[in-house]
């Protein structure tokens, strides 16, 4: 992704704020609201994103968790018989 930036010339993240702001100077106000819009909806969408793949890093399988459990209550047994 970098070296695509780079090959544009937007490299720095000041250089790309600036292309942005000519490009908002050609756009009319109703443009610029709806691209901030959208904006904001696609940052929102990345965080959501970003929080439900962490939940799903920590979650383990239930099987994962029982062996977990017998082995800190010294059952030994991983498929949930006794004996």
């Amino acid at each position: 992704m970098h070296s695509i930036l780079a090959a544009s010339g937007l490299a720095h993240d000041k250089q790309v704020a600036e292309q942005e702001a000519l490009a908002l100077q050609r756009l009319s106000p109703d443009e610029i609201r709806a691209r901030q819009a959208e904006l904001v909806k696609m940052r929102n969408l990345l965080f959501y994103h970003e929080l439900k793949a962490k939940r799903a890093a920590k979650i383990k399988s239930k099987a994962y968790g029982r062996a977990g459990l017998q082995a800190a209550r010294g059952l030994g047994r991983v498929d949930g018989r006794r004996g």
